[in-house]
């Protein structure tokens, strides 16, 4: 099994005994991936509106900053919020792809038998 990591848990695996599990997995890790590509957009989106509204703040005052975020800057909370939803949704659904994928990756291998009991061995010297 050849794995890939990102920082604790692992991008994807290659499982060489099921196709379809590997398939699962590499499309998970890409919106693994995709999804914190989404974050950084967010996060560096919402810390320039934040930077942007308190500027206003501090320039125009509450209410004429409120004013201008909810008139002038109409588009732009509606993104960052979209932007939030689509990380959420993709790093879900990478999550999903990686469970069904060690599902099918465990259900193709045999499994273990259960361990029998262990009887004493018998006396050599042929008394019971």
């Amino acid at each position: 099994m050849v794995e890939m990591n990102l920082f604790r848990k692992p991008l994807f695996h290659l499982d060489p005994e099921n196709s379809r599990a590997s398939r699962l997995s590499i499309a998970g890790g890409a919106l693994k991936l995709l999804s914190l590509l989404m974050l950084a957009a967010a996060v560096l989106g919402t810390l320039a509106l934040l930077a942007a509204v308190i500027q206003l703040t501090v320039s125009a005052g509450f209410a004429m900053a409120l004013h201008l975020l909810l008139d002038e800057l109409e588009e732009l909370p509606a993104l960052l919020f979209l932007l939030w939803v689509f990380f959420a949704a993709c790093w879900f659904a990478a999550g999903v792809l990686h469970a069904k994928s060690g599902l099918l990756s465990q259900a193709g291998r045999p499994k273990e038998p259960a361990a029998r009991p262990v009887s004493p061995p018998a006396p050599r010297d042929g008394s019971l």
